[in-house]
């Protein structure tokens, strides 16, 4: 999967990256519980960061989603 490339602002090295947030259903009809690290709009420096999600249901199966954001200076 590729990351999420955003180009950061000029004067502050950092760009403002907003994401569709990941869904998750179970079949018992009770909504899992969903955990992450990052919450969408969130603000990050030059760099790479790992946004990774957790779903866990009433029953204890747990599923992750991850992705990469990459913020990246302009030329």
């Amino acid at each position: 999967v590729s990351p999420l490339v955003v180009y950061a602002e000029r004067e502050t090295f950092s760009a403002e990256v907003n994401w569709t947030v990941p869904t998750a259903t179970d079949n018992s009809g009770f909504k899992p519980s969903i955990n992450s690290n990052y919450h969408p709009p969130r603000r990050f420096l030059q760099g790479n960061y790992l946004v990774t999600y957790s779903a866990v249901d009433q029953s204890g199966n747990k599923a992750i989603c991850s992705f990469t954001v990459a913020v990246k200076g302009k030329v």
